[in-house]
């Protein structure tokens, strides 16, 4: 491979990803070539300059080694998917590079948000909807199974994920595919179509979370699990190394919730205005928590609100208690405010970014 060339071998690199971009590890840069250094250039206000090879000119951007992690949520964040290639020396010498990991929109550990960062699988066969949402940043993992592609939007907006994986029957159906992309701004992926096979997709789901635990949380839906099989799949293609962290398998029912369709909920304002904005919304009216798991919490009470009449009245009493105590409220607030966001140094720590 070195006797491409470092353009060459950028080239040959990119050609093997469908990432939107490539950063190839250049001794202590990463760098961009090509139309990829026009991107991140226009993008990220980076310098553009020219590298020769062969004969030829090539726009070049690069960014130091230790400073790419700002660089790369920066990106994807604007919806690029960037893949990551890394140096190494082969035992003979030569240096060798190798894309390790492919950053996307759902697979960002390293975000600024606060928010539930969702990415979603969406299945269907003609007689219901296969839903699975994970946020990796979390370990939290949810599945579910809706009656009609309305029911779907509705809890695809719930979700507000900010990647879905449109699963092998929807690709085709740009009807359903442009129902679904309205009730998201979320980015749309394609995967593997083996990722959603049946038997793969449930043997994927039993080894990551148990067979006993599959069974003792009830997931008997064949396009739920269709659904978290293709994200378990994504999550270990893109080389997120996030798996062990992602433990906490929920099955839950749209009857469970109060029934909202997406319009319902944009009109509520729950999380945003009618324009978009965040400022006026109830959950910024709200919003008092000290901790970024509070908020989270509080957003998907919000957004998700349960008809279980026992969970509310244990909801009531712990606010009522709360309320009626105001110097043990405070104290609480004290203790908390600060406090570090265990979920995600979890899953930072389970992929080695932790630190």
């Amino acid at each position: 491979m070195t006797t491409q060339g470092i353009v060459g071998q950028f080239l040959s690199l990119k050609e093997e990803t469908d990432a939107d971009l490539l950063a190839m590890q250049c001794g202590d840069f990463y760098e961009f070539f090509a139309d990829d250094a026009e991107t991140v250039g226009r993008e990220l206000d980076l310098k553009v300059s020219q590298k020769s090879s062969h004969g030829s000119s090539y726009p070049m951007a690069g960014v130091p080694l230790n400073d790419l992690t700002p660089y790369l949520k920066a990106l994807v964040e604007r919806g690029y998917r960037v893949a990551v290639a890394d140096q190494y020396e082969t035992e003979s010498g030569d240096l060798r590079r190798e894309i390790k990991r492919v950053v996307t929109p759902g697979t960002l550990l390293e975000t600024s948000r606060a928010d539930a960062q969702f990415l979603a699988a969406v299945v269907t066969d003609g007689d219901g909807v296969g839903l699975a949402f994970s946020d990796i940043t979390t370990g939290q993992f949810l599945v579910t199974e809706a009656a009609t592609v309305d029911d779907a939007a509705a809890e695809l907006y719930r979700f507000a994920p900010v990647e879905v994986l449109p699963g092998p029957e929807l690709r085709s159906d740009d009807e359903t595919l442009s129902r679904l992309r309205e009730a998201t701004d979320a980015s749309f992926s394609l995967f593997s179509t083996e990722a959603f096979a049946p038997g793969r997709a449930r043997h994927a789901v039993r080894e990551q979370f148990g067979a006993s635990t599959v069974d003792s949380v009830g997931l008997d839906s064949d396009l739920a699990t269709r659904a978290a099989g293709g994200v378990l799949a994504y999550v270990e293609e893109t080389g997120a190394g996030v798996l062990r962290s992602m433990t906490r398998l929920q099955v839950y029912h749209p009857s469970d919730l109060l029934e909202l369709d997406a319009t319902t909920q944009r009109n509520l304002e729950l999380t945003e205005t009618m324009h978009g904005d965040r400022s006026g919304s109830l959950f910024d009216t709200i919003d008092h928590t000290v901790t970024s798991p509070g908020g989270r919490l509080l957003r998907e009470w919000l957004t998700r609100p349960r008809r279980d009449r026992d969970e509310l009245a244990r909801r009531h009493d712990a606010v009522e208690s709360l309320a009626s105590a105001a110097l043990a409220r405070e104290r609480v607030r004290e203790v908390l405010d600060g406090a570090y966001d265990l979920e995600r140094l979890a899953s930072r720590s389970a992929s080695g970014s932790a630190g």
